[in-house]
């Protein structure tokens, strides 16, 4: 057990670049193999700039 009581955790920060970048659309599968870190990166703040 960890004890947290001073501290404050934000449930699920550590998948949110996973979150962010894993869009599901047509090309998923294939943009895993094509589109490099920076590609995602760039999606990944799309992503996280819409409303």
């Amino acid at each position: 057990m960890i004890a947290l009581r001073r501290a404050f955790v934000l449930p699920g920060l550590i998948d949110s670049p996973i979150h962010l970048t894993g869009q599901q659309n047509p090309n998923s599968r294939l943009e895993e193999v094509t589109l490099s870190d920076a590609d995602r990166a760039m999606a990944g703040a799309r992503h996280a700039a819409a409303p």
